[in-house]
């Protein structure tokens, strides 16, 4: 499948990723060495890929080592995506979306991230991998200067100008 959509002019596929282990994702998504695998065609054919990373109180703790993951495997990007209510009933998205706490915790991995990021900017070499923050998460980088969070590689929502929706 990785051919025929690199094949179709396809710019990008994003593949959802809630861990950087089989133990994390697993807990809400038992496809960890499908997607693994579905990285590895991408990166086989050469089709831009990048990771969707949906943040919850179950994975949060997985945020660094997925951005790291995407990184080290060429990741164009790794979007980062707050929970919203899902399709099927129940009280998910009370259980699952992060409290104060957890948003700092989110907070203090990107300052992290971005951080050394930057560094590298200035020592000349250009970042591979683009941290993208769902819209509703940039309360999250109000602390931080515009210039260094577009040089850092953050950039907002990109939905209805860049992407589309095929079923």
């Amino acid at each position: 499948m990785a051919c025929e959509l690199k094949e179709a002019g396809l710019g990008q596929a994003q593949i959802s990723l809630k861990g950087g282990s089989e133990a994390i994702n697993g807990q809400t998504r038992p496809n960890f060495a499908t997607t693994m695998q579905a990285i590895e065609n991408c990166r086989a054919t050469g089709l831009r890929w990048g990771l969707n990373f949906l943040v919850t109180r179950s994975n949060l703790t997985a945020l660094e080592a997925v951005i790291e993951m995407g990184r080290r495997l060429g990741a164009a990007s790794v979007n980062i995506l707050r929970p919203k209510l899902p399709t099927t009933a129940g009280d998910w998205l009370a259980r699952e979306s992060p409290d104060g706490a957890g948003y700092r915790a989110v907070q203090k991995v990107l300052h992290k991230v971005t951080g050394s990021r930057l560094q590298a900017e200035t020592s000349n070499l250009k970042p591979q991998t683009r941290l993208t923050l769902d819209a509703s998460l940039s309360f999250l980088l109000t602390d931080q200067p515009p210039d260094h969070l577009y040089r850092s590689g953050i950039w907002g929502c990109y939905a209805a100008r860049k992407f589309v929706t095929v079923t």
